[in-house]
């Protein structure tokens, strides 16, 4: 395992104002605990926890989330923007590795998602399939883009699994790592009976519909549930996980019109245990018939 570069003090300044000097001076015993450790795990298990405990959020479902895969650019100028001007957070997986390349985020950026009041997660450092590496590497993965985050003053608080690929093992690394759930790529609703590590959602690409989006809510709206819709790119023509900006405007309209509250993936962790309902099934929101089947999208 290659070593785990650490904060220096500059950075922990920059947490201390981010944070506070309490909480910094947290984050500098962590890591010098970490140091004399040879454990890869040290650094992750010795961050301060977070707990969405003291989120304000609604007191039952239905409620949806929208989730920005990968920190695409195009996202982040054609997409969130229309949600955040609706009054709508959104959570933006970031995979660190790829922040400032072409195409992606900058660091700027990202900042600039957070202080608009969205959430931002972690998605590993560069995207692997976390079930296909050696328990080195996820380590490596999984506490090094959450460490990323944090040099940024970013206390991320949930994971998504790269395309979903997860298994018992990543999933108790995940846990190791502080993060307070996780979001795979299988199909349904998530009730207050759902694993925190085992998220589902729907994935959202060129292929699909404003009309299969609004059959997703409906069902949302009838069991009082928690939907996760999980977009990638934004208006990137010819690209298969793209949308074009014009499916969101009419999602955000249908959105506002049932007034259906949208909430951050870690504010709906906060209210899982009050979301009504606690039945056990896969749903796929394209197609009624499909209901009671599990379906598994390999786009995240």
């Amino acid at each position: 395992m290659k070593k785990t570069k650490r904060l220096s003090t500059l950075i922990i300044l920059s947490v201390a104002l981010a944070g506070g000097a309490v909480y910094a001076s947290r984050v500098l015993s962590a890591y010098r605990t970490a140091e004399a450790t040879p454990d890869p795990l040290a650094l992750c298990t010795r961050l301060p926890r977070s707990t969405a405990g003291a989120i304000k959020v609604p007191t039952a479902g239905p409620i949806v989330s929208i989730d920005f895969d990968d920190g695409f650019l195009s996202a982040y100028r054609y997409g969130i923007p229309l949600f955040n001007a609706a009054g709508f957070p959104v959570t933006a997986y970031i995979i660190t590795g790829d922040l400032q390349h072409s195409g992606n985020i900058d660091l700027t950026e990202i900042k600039a998602l957070e202080a608009a009041g969205n959430e931002i997660g972690a998605h590993t450092i560069t995207h692997p399939h976390l079930t296909n590496v050696s328990e080195t590497q996820a380590i490596d993965e999984i506490c090094g883009s959450r460490e990323a985050l944090l040099r940024l003053g970013i206390l991320t608080t949930t994971f998504a699994y790269p395309d979903g690929y997860s298994d018992p093992a990543v999933e108790s690394i995940v846990k190791d790592a502080g993060f307070i759930g996780a979001r795979d790529t299988e199909a349904g609703l998530n009730d207050a009976a759902i694993d925190p590590y085992k998220l589902k959602s729907y994935q959202v690409t060129a292929a699909t519909t404003l009309p299969e989006i609004e059959y997703a809510i409906a069902q949302a709206v009838q069991t009082k549930e928690w939907l996760i819709l999980t977009f990638h790119r934004v208006d990137d023509t010819g690209n298969s996980i793209s949308v074009p900006h014009q499916l969101i405007r009419g999602l955000i309209a249908y959105l506002k019109k049932d007034r259906i509250p949208v909430v951050t993936n870690a504010e709906g962790l906060a209210m899982k245990s009050r979301i009504a309902g606690t039945r056990d099934y896969l749903l796929s929101p394209v197609k009624a018939t499909t209901e009671g089947t599990s379906a598994r999208s390999r786009s995240g």
